[in-house]
């Protein structure tokens, strides 16, 4: 059972199971029954398929030079950023892809930040109809990084201002119980390791995608997600880091 002592909130009994198994996962090489395999998919094979990839460095594009919230996190405010922005190409069988299946992400060596991570329910199945091969974000998320930076510095990965409605729903549990007590800030708060609050995050949408990072980039058994830190700069949107460690 998780590291937490406390019984878990009924209201986090739809994200935890899952988040447990997906922790299994991804701390034990042997475990069964994981769909998501280590990945070869690189920035070249999703440019030679279907995918349009653009590269901007930061420092050469005003608009992407100043990025104060992920930075005051950081700690470190000069930091050169990549933005990175990858989706279906627009021209496929005539019809419109764009803004169906897209990663948004700004890098940093060490660091990546998801801006915009979205996909129709049902591209796959439309693009599996045309024979077209459909990588899940998790390996998208990869191949981008992998091109400019060597995925084994991968440190910590931010999902900003996170809009998926039960991934919401989600922290909205945690959040709301947890702000009425007194060691709670209102800005931020860590989710340890094991607890069950840590548990139902890796179990949410935004949670298995960087699980499917995680694996897709280094296979199981070799590193996992060791700690998760909830924090907003604003009333409305919630955001996450997840600390990548080595097992």
């Amino acid at each position: 059972m998780p590291g937490n002592r406390r019984s878990p909130s009924p209201d986090l009994s739809t994200w935890w199971p899952a988040g447990q198994k997906v922790q299994q996962w991804l701390s034990d090489s042997e475990a069964p029954d994981c769909p998501i395999l280590r990945t070869t998919l690189t920035l070249e094979h999703l440019l030679e398929e279907l995918w349009e990839i653009g590269i901007i460095d930061a420092k050469r594009d005003p608009f992407h030079s100043w990025y104060p919230p992920i930075q005051v996190q950081l700690g470190t405010p000069q930091i050169s950023w990549t933005a990175i922005h990858a989706n279906v190409r627009t021209d496929i069988a005539g019809i419109n892809f764009f803004a169906e299946y897209q990663l948004q992400s700004m890098i940093t060596l060490g660091t990546i930040v998801i801006q915009v991570m979205y996909r129709k329910p049902n591209i796959v199945q439309r693009l599996e109809s045309r024979n077209l091969r459909t990588p899940h974000i998790g390996e998208i998320i990869k191949a981008t990084y992998g091109s400019v930076f060597p995925i084994n510095s991968v440190r910590h990965v931010f999902v900003e201002q996170i809009q998926n409605r039960a991934t919401m729903r989600c922290l909205w549990h945690i959040w709301g119980p947890l702000a009425q007590t007194e060691e709670w800030s209102p800005l931020s708060k860590t989710l340890t390791y094991g607890s069950y609050e840590f548990l139902a995050v890796l179990g949410s949408q935004v949670g298995k995608v960087v699980a499917s990072f995680v694996l897709t980039a280094y296979g199981r058994g070799v590193k996992e997600v060791g700690e998760i830190f909830m924090f907003c700069f604003d009333e409305e949107y919630w955001s996450l880091r997840f600390d990548i460690r080595d097992i």
